[in-house]
């Protein structure tokens, strides 16, 4: 049964007291009650409860947390109600709101809609979870705006405490640490003091302790019949059977926490136990946090809460999966996943990298006319004096939130969380597994980090040692530095490149595209700087017989060139393909006839292939040198032929579709049939002794043609063997200006129209992505990506070659049709 308003702790006791704050603590709630009951659901229908009842009920488990009501003010008691009434009021949204937001017009800190409808894909949902997001610094933004005129002491108008609730209210969706920066813990309003921080621990654990079948009725469930995230937030409520949570230990004379209930479906009981799990956590922190105020604030509480939530039909046991720090820390820092220590500087310099281009990114969207324009820059400083390597950005820094939830979170990329996507960045960095840092180890067995976001004051300084999983943060006011800063020893890190300064450029030059940042390298012992430059154009070869082909002008977020030198070998006669005196046989007159330019090769081509015939003339004169060849080769006919080549004529047969079914590749004697009626002894007729036993060849040769075109285009197609693909080409691939070193680029479908000399790329499109170890693309795109590259080469031929209109059409016929499949990487 609901409890009224007028039956809360904290009401009784403001009555009992006479308190003359009362009354407007009354009329806010009547107000503030139209809001709650009836506008949240019209964004929210299928959501829990967020109306005057879950309000109450957070009020009674503060009131159930306090040691003794007494001892708090009229104001501190009214704050609590006033945070617990108003902290949701965020989440009720108007009409021209819900346009404006749509619009993107709506100002959050949390980001924009757009971002939102991107990432949810779901109109209904992306509004629910924006105003979800930003409920909180909506709820402090209305309490500002509405209730300042309101949220004062009687008859001191000024005496306004608006400021505080506002920021009370704000603070449930916060961490802790935002408490402590934001909230005093000792305010004074006229006759009255009250703890903000103390009320904002109050408000964010009572919170969340109100789940259970109060919050989620039965039959409103039913009625409703919630979808997806607010589905398994109703399921989830219906395990947890207590509606008082607080109990008193009579062993330890302390209160605990205790949630009783059962659950017969193992997913819904694993998101309950990771609810309990936040559960323990807030409380822990709120009593970590009390224990510094006054002993009046303090939370007598067991630290550890109580389950006694029963599994029906499956058994739970009492642990979890966990990972040995050192183990994990070892496998994922290790030269087996990177395959050299070196590598560890690129991981670093890396993501200083996606720093400084998030922050450049970031600065584009904020400046105006008159501001300085950021320059991204990265420094690697040595000083052998005192045995430091300091990596050095001037990027976006990190704040407290992001070290915390990812940075000193193994395998959590902040890159690849809500918080980074909902920002809706057109740079994606290459940073993604949250695992990059570790390889720092493997050049200094201790580091430091200090950083600072570029908008926050607070510069942090944690120290990390390479076989402990305990780390030491310290802070400090430090307006002069923003950006990242590693701190490696000199000794172990110079030992990986060969004590050579040298080295390390050289490093740095080949792994890295300096366009648009400024690399230096500083030796601090001997006062000097040396910059690094690798441009995306720069080290191609301008020869005039090349031919630079801009991968930007086919291919989506992809700069550079591919260098090509561009041939014109089409099939035009016989001789394109034919070295030597070639032959059809005719089965009609049983003749040999010898082919000229006049010959018409398209009959010939079978199922887009042109098939044929190589044989030996071995004639009387050289018979006994060739078996005198084969007999010390062991009858080995091919290395005969090699020992030969100079004496032997080869002649060549073009089969047509009656005869090429049947030759085979082998050897041939006096009385055999090559094919039809042709028998082995016609070759008489070309020349050869009909006693010397040869080795025939039989070839096919890839043939794309159209009845447009005279020219005949000759290609070789390639397939994937031994799980790797032929051939393929090493050249100087970057992905986001971070050189993959073990990507080779294959290809496909190869012509003699060119040859690639050379190619430097810089991959920037979002939807390509390195494996986990940097070195190479993953294997999800790599097909893709190769495609897109290979297609691009065959435009940028078609485009800057000097053909015929004849054969520039059958090249754009070859395209549409082995190139025809659209892709998320090619421009249209």
């Amino acid at each position: 049964m609901e409890i009224s308003f007028e039956d809360l702790g904290f009401i009784m006791e403001l009555n009992k007291r006479k308190s003359p704050l009362l009354k407007m603590l009354f009329e806010i709630y009547e107000e503030s009650s139209i809001i709650l009951n009836n506008r949240i659901q019209v964004v929210f229908s299928t959501y829990t409860l967020h109306n005057t009842g879950h309000s109450n009920r957070i009020m009674e488990y503060m009131y159930n947390f306090i040691n003794d009501i007494s001892q708090l003010s009229d104001l501190e008691i009214c704050v609590l109600c006033y945070s617990a009434l108003l902290h949701d009021i965020g989440m009720a949204v108007w009409d021209d709101e819900i346009l404006q937001i749509k619009n993107d017009n709506y100002v959050s800190s949390k980001g924009n809609y757009s971002a939102y409808s991107k990432y949810y894909s779901n109109e209904t949902i992306a509004i629910q979870e924006f105003i979800r997001d930003m409920h909180a610094e909506r709820s402090a933004n209305y309490i500002k705006n509405n209730l300042i005129d309101k949220l004062h002491l009687p008859n001191q108008a000024t005496n306004n405490f608006a400021h505080e609730i506002a920021l009370i209210c704000q603070s449930h969706t916060e961490n802790t640490d935002w408490i402590l920066k934001n909230l005093n813990n000792h305010v004074v309003k006229g006759d009255y003091t009250f703890n903000p921080q103390y009320c904002a621990c109050l408000l964010r654990i009572s919170d969340i302790l109100d789940i259970d079948t109060q919050r989620t009725p039965y039959k409103l469930y039913k009625l409703i019949k919630p979808k997806l995230i607010s589905d398994k937030e109703w399921l989830q409520h219906f395990v947890i059977s207590n509606n008082k949570k607080i109990e008193k230990d009579q062993r330890t004379k302390l209160n605990k926490i205790v949630f009783y209930g059962s659950c017969d479906n193992p997913s819904i009981h694993r998101k309950v136990l990771t609810y309990l799990d936040w559960v323990q956590q807030e409380l822990y922190d709120c009593i970590l946090l009390t224990s510094k105020m006054d002993m009046k604030y303090y939370f007598l509480f067991d630290y550890q809460i109580e389950n006694k939530i029963e599994p029906k039909g499956y058994i739970f046991s009492n642990h979890k999966m966990i990972l040995d720090f050192k183990a994990i820390s070892k496998l994922l820092m290790g030269e087996h996943i990177y395959g050299s220590a070196t590598l560890g500087l690129r991981e670093l310099v890396q993501n200083s990298i996606d720093a400084c281009k998030i922050r450049f990114e970031e600065e584009q969207k904020k400046a105006s006319f008159q501001d300085d324009a950021y320059i991204p820059k990265i420094k690697i400083i040595f000083n052998k004096k005192d045995n430091i390597v300091s990596i050095k950005d001037n990027g976006i820094g990190m704040t407290i939130n992001t070290i915390k939830n990812h940075f000193l979170s193994i395998g959590s990329s902040y890159y690849t969380s809500k918080d980074f996507k909902l920002k809706d960045f057109s740079y994606q960095p290459i940073g993604a597994y949250g695992i990059g840092f570790l390889s720092c180890f493997m050049l200094s067995s201790t580091v430091k980090v200090g950083t600072r976001h570029y908008l926050s004051t607070e510069k942090y300084i944690i120290d990390l040692e390479k076989d402990s999983e305990y780390t030491s943060i310290s802070e400090n006011v430090d307006l002069s530095f923003s950006g990242t800063e590693i701190e490696l020893n000199f000794s172990s890190f110079m030992a990986v490149f060969n004590n050579d300064i040298k080295n390390v450029k050289s490093f740095i030059e080949e792994f890295f595209i300096t366009d648009n940042i400024e690399f230096e390298l500083i030796n601090f012992d001997n006062s000097t700087k040396d910059n690094v430059i690798n441009m995306i154009a720069m080290n191609q070869s301008n020869a005039k017989e090349y031919t630079k082909i801009d991968i930007s002008k086919y291919m989506e977020g992809v700069e550079g060139f591919v260098t090509i030198e561009i041939k014109d070998e089409f099939i035009v006669n016989y001789q394109s393909i034919f070295e030597g005196d070639s032959y059809i046989y005719d089965d009609i007159i049983e003749e040999f006839i010898q082919i000229d330019n006049d010959l018409d090769l398209k009959p010939y081509i079978i199922d887009g292939c042109i098939h044929y015939l190589s044989l030996p003339i071995i004639d009387d004169d050289t018979t006994k040198d060739y078996e005198r060849a084969l007999y010390y080769y062991s009858d080995d006919h091919e290395k005969a032929m090699e020992m030969m080549r100079k004496s032997i004529e080869i002649v060549y047969i073009l089969l047509n579709e009656n005869q090429y079914k049947e030759p085979y590749s082998g050897l041939y004697a006096s009385n055999d049939y090559i094919f039809n009626d042709l028998t082995f002894d016609r070759l008489g007729e070309l020349g050869h002794d009909i006693y010397c036993e040869i080795k025939i060849d039989k070839h096919k040769i890839l043939a794309h043609h159209s009845s447009d075109n005279s020219e005949i285009l000759e290609y070789k197609k390639f397939e994937k063997k031994d799980g790797i693909y032929y051939p393929s080409f090493k050249y100087k691939t970057y992905l986001r200006n971070v050189w993959v070193s073990r990507y080779s680029f294959f290809s496909t479908y190869l012509t003699n129209l060119f040859v690639i000399h050379d190619f430097k790329i810089n991959i920037l499109n979002k939807k390509v992505y390195a494996n986990v170890s940097r070195n190479d693309l993953d294997n999800e795109i790599l097909l893709l990506f190769n495609y897109a590259l290979e297609k691009s080469i065959y435009l940028g031929v078609l485009n800057e070659c000097k053909y015929s209109e004849s054969k520039k059409n059958l090249l754009k016929d070859f395209i549409n049709k082995f190139f025809s499949e659209k892709s998320i990487l090619l421009k249209n």
